[in-house]
């Protein structure tokens, strides 16, 4: 299947959830501090397990920085 990731064309595997794609963008098992949008739309975490990527999503996952 061919997504939208943070702006670049991605094949992924059918049936990949929101949270393996979150989980390989950002190398950690647990991301925090992490926000995704789906197709425009915020996803909120506690769907990111279940929520599969369908052909032709587009995904932008976001890390908040502090600072100023």
């Amino acid at each position: 299947m061919k997504i939208e990731l943070n702006g670049t064309s991605e094949i992924i595997t059918p049936n990949t959830s929101v949270l393996a794609l979150v989980e390989g963008a950002t190398g950690e098992p647990d991301p925090r501090g992490i926000a995704v949008a789906l197709n425009g739309s915020v996803l909120r975490r506690q769907l990111w397990t279940t929520t599969v990527v369908n052909d032709g999503d587009k995904l932008e996952i976001v890390r908040a920085l502090a600072g100023g």
